[in-house]
């Protein structure tokens, strides 16, 4: 039986400020570069991230269920290490910069200014604005850590797991504070950020959807 499992981070490039544009792509970078030489191959498990005006997103496949579930149960406290650690990780933060630089310089600098600016004005959150080489290239590592401090918090974490044999989500499992919570109105979310989520995860996006409203109907009717 194979699930997917995912941590969304409630906090995307909407946090980075007009003069820090990448900041979040950078520390989506580094988490999948922690979390690969800490906890396993790319190859074994799928692990991907993607980054968004409103939430970054990791998302892996394993067959083990009680592996996935054991990271999610683990990864407030992980970052935690992390925080308490620099030193070990600030080769791979250092790293999580040059890719993303690299990743911008694969694209035309000019359309991702322009692509940036439609972005703040228009908050338009499909877009997926990967960041600005002269923004990314002033970042420091301290700034990093410290924005990955404030973040990567209980407050802003939501997990869900998906059973792609019965075609459903995981709800009983998870932690108790996550239960029945997910893509929530304050989000926005718009179809095509759900259909890349889904897409993400080989999930049907009708199923998707229905989950994330169920789960919308439920936040509200708690507050």
């Amino acid at each position: 039986m194979m699930y997917s499992f995912f941590i969304l981070c409630e906090a995307g490039s909407e946090k980075d400020g007009i003069s820090n544009n990448g900041l979040a792509h950078v520390l989506e970078h580094f988490v999948i570069l922690a979390m690969l030489k800490d906890f396993f191959t790319e190859k074994e498990s799928n692990l991907r991230g993607q980054t968004s005006y409103c939430y970054c997103l990791y998302s892996w496949s394993n067959a083990k269920y009680q592996v996935g579930l054991n990271l999610i149960f683990e990864f407030e406290n992980y970052v935690g290490r992390i925080l308490d650690n620099k030193n070990e990780y600030y080769d791979l933060m250092l790293m999580a910069i040059r890719e993303v630089e690299e990743e911008i310089l694969s694209k035309h600098n000019e359309v991702a200014k322009i692509n940036v600016m439609i972005h703040f004005l228009n908050k338009d959150i499909v877009s997926r604005p990967i960041g600005l080489l002269e923004d990314v290239k002033s970042l420091n590592v301290d700034q990093l850590f410290e924005t990955l401090s404030s973040i990567y918090v209980a407050g802003n974490l939501r997990y869900f797991i998906f059973n792609h044999e019965k075609n459903e989500f995981v709800i009983s499992d998870l932690p108790q504070k996550t239960k029945r919570r997910g893509c929530v109105e304050k989000q926005e979310f718009h179809d095509k950020e759900l259909e890349r989520i889904a897409s993400n995860l080989y999930i049907d996006v009708q199923i998707f959807k229905l989950f994330c409203n169920s789960c919308k109907r439920f936040s509200m009717n708690c507050t």
